[in-house]
């Protein structure tokens, strides 16, 4: 389950929660029409190791039907354009403590989609009010889906909030966009993260194209020297995700394809593809990061970019 963290450690979670949401906010300024999403999330990188934490996770920019896991290289960039509908989603860690945050940025003017967009903004918003020690997980979801079925849109089913662990950026509880029945109740001092998907669609993701992250599963040797010289490289990440353009950045196009596909093949590292919503609708998203408490702190929550 999500750690009980203890006085001590909410200094070092709190301070994650603030570089990541400075992070997004950061990015929202830069989602602008004709922008590289690949150089937007370089940027994006850079801000939050500037501000001493380090990546809980790759930033991902995912474009109208795919709600998460897009996060191009330089060889297969997106140039975002007028109309998109773009979920910015950013993590960062501080001594392991993650601060996840997400929001969506509309580039266009149909009133139709910033309904959209405004229904999983409202539907975190009326999440957080439950947000207590003895919250029943399944109470949240019921929220969830009553707020953006209330405004014409379908919950993500089959995608959900988490806790977050040191070093773990998904773990218990699972905290879903509906009522799926799950009475666990939050705890004091609980980590964890709610992240509302409202879509013009059916309402469930499905793996779409080719991975760019990827995180490590399992220790096993190999003999091969560019595999090798990778796990090397992403055994100092503590088991946290990395991207493909982390990887040819330290060693180059080459050995990363080769390093890729032998750590593929030996089942040492796990693909994360991006997910598309399976019968084409739009997809909105919004997250925040919460230290729960009678007073619950919304930690990736920042009124500026500083």
């Amino acid at each position: 389950m999500a750690m009980l963290i203890d006085e001590e450690s909410k200094e070092y979670y709190i301070k994650a929660g603030h570089i990541a949401g400075r992070a997004l906010n950061y990015a929202i300024k830069l989602a602008k029409p004709g922008v590289s999403i690949r150089e937007l999330l370089d940027k994006v990188e850079e801000k939050i190791l500037l501000s001493g934490g380090g990546l809980a996770f790759p930033p991902q920019a995912s474009v109208n039907t795919f709600a998460a896991h897009v996060c191009p290289t330089k060889d297969n960039d997106i140039i975002l354009k007028e109309g998109d509908v773009v979920k910015i989603d950013v993590g960062a860690e501080y001594e392991g403590f993650i601060g996840d945050t997400a929001t969506t940025v509309y580039l266009g003017d149909d009133p139709e989609i910033k309904n959209l967009v405004a229904a999983s903004k409202k539907a975190l918003e009326e999440a957080i009010k439950l947000l207590k020690p003895g919250c029943k997980v399944n109470s949240i979801g019921k929220k969830i889906n009553e707020t953006i079925t209330s405004l014409g849109f379908n919950p993500i089913k089959n995608l959900s909030g988490h806790g977050l662990g040191v070093y773990e950026f998904h773990d218990a509880p699972t905290i879903p966009n509906f009522d799926n029945g799950d009475e666990s109740e939050l705890e004091v001092n609980e980590m964890v993260a709610i992240e509302p998907f409202s879509t013009t669609g059916a309402g469930f993701v499905k793996s779409s194209g080719e991975a760019t992250i990827f995180n490590k599963i399992q220790n096993k040797g190999t003999r091969n020297p560019f595999a090798r010289e990778a796990l090397k490289i992403i055994d100092s990440l503590e088991e946290l995700p990395f991207s493909q353009t982390f990887l040819e950045n330290k060693l180059g196009k080459p050995k990363t394809r080769i390093a890729l596909a032998e750590l593929k093949k030996l089942e040492i590292i796990h693909e994360h593809a991006p997910l598309e919503e399976r019968s084409g609708g739009l997809v909105s998203q919004h997250e925040h990061s919460f230290l729960i408490g009678e007073e619950t702190i919304i930690t990736t929550m920042v009124d500026d970019d500083e």
